[in-house]
C-alpha cells in the first residue's frame, strides 16, 4: 500500500499514515535536498528502556545531514529566523536556538557516547505550535532516537542557563539523570552496573543515592 505524501500538518491528521520523505529547498542559496526516504513510521523516539510516549512524538516533514543545518544557526540573541519550503509549504524557523549550538560544539551524548546523524524538520504531534524545528536524532537498530541539551548543573540546583553550562545527551540519558546533582561518569557506571534494570529501576537506583548523599 502506497503512503501518501502530506504538504503541512494540517493535511496529516493521524501519525499512522505519515511515511515520506518530502522535497525541500532551503532559501538564501543553501543546498537543496530532494530525495525519498523511508521513515518507517518513526514519528517519535522510543528510548531504549523508558516507556514510549506517544503524546511527544514528532511528524517529519524532511530530514537533513547535521552539519547542513547546523552551519545555518544564527547567533541566541539575533532570533534569527530562515525559510525553508517543503513541497510548496514555506515556513519560518526558529535558527537561533541554543539547542542547535550545543550540537554544533558536539553529536555525541556525553554519557554513553550515541551520536547524533540525521537533523529532522519536525511538527510536534499534539500541539498548538504550528511552526516546524529542527531535532537531531542519532539512528540505531532501524530506530531514531532523540538528542537533547542537558544542563550540567540543573536549573533547579541553581545552574546557570547558558551554553557553558549546557551539553550533548541522548533523551534517554537526560531523562535519567533528570536534576539529580550525579557526574556523567557515575550515571554511566549506574547503568553498565545494571543492565537489566528498566527506566523506573535506574532512576530509583539514581533518586535514592542523591538522597543518601544529602
Amino acid at each position: 500500500m502506497d503512503h501518501p505524501t502530506f504538504r503541512t500538518i494540517d493535511d496529516a491528521p493521524n501519525a499512522q499514515d505519515l511515511e515520506r520523505f518530502t522535497t525541500v529547498t532551503i532559501s538564501e542559496n543553501a543546498k537543496s535536498v530532494v530525495g525519498k526516504d523511508n521513515l518507517k513510521g518513526e514519528f517519535g523516539v522510543k528510548s531504549m528502556c523508558k516507556p514510549f510516549n506517544r503524546a511527544n512524538c514528532y511528524i517529519h516533514l524532511a530530514k537533513f545531514q547535521p552539519d547542513e543545518i547546523l552551519n545555518l544557526r544564527a547567533t541566541i540573541k539575533s532570533k534569527g529566523k530562515r525559510e525553508f519550503t517543503v513541497n510548496g509549504k514555506t515556513y519560518r524557523v526558529n535558527m537561533a536556538s541554543r539547542r542547535y549550538h550545543v550540537f554544533a560544539k558536539s553529536k555525541k551524548c556525553v554519557c554513553c557516547g550515541i551520536e547524533g546523524t540525521v537533523m529532522c524538520l519536525d511538527f510536534t504531534i499534539n500541539s498548538n505550535v504550528k511552526t516546524p524545528h529542527f531535532n537531531l536524532y542519532a539512528e540505531k537498530n532501524g530506530e531514531l532516537f532523540l538528542m537533547t541539551k542537558d544542563h550540567i548543573i540543573s536549573l533547579h540546583k541553581g545552574g546557570p542557563d547558558n551554553i557553558i553550562n549546557m551539553q550533548t545527551m541522548c533523551d534517554e540519558c537526560n531523562e535519567l539523570k533528570a536534576d539529580a546533582n550525579i557526574t556523567v561518569e557515575r550515571l554511566r557506571q549506574i547503568i553498565q552496573e545494571n543492565p537489566n534494570a528498566n527506566f523506573k529501576e535506574l532512576r530509583r537506583i539514581i533518586t535514592q543515592e542523591e538522597a543518601a548523599c544529602t
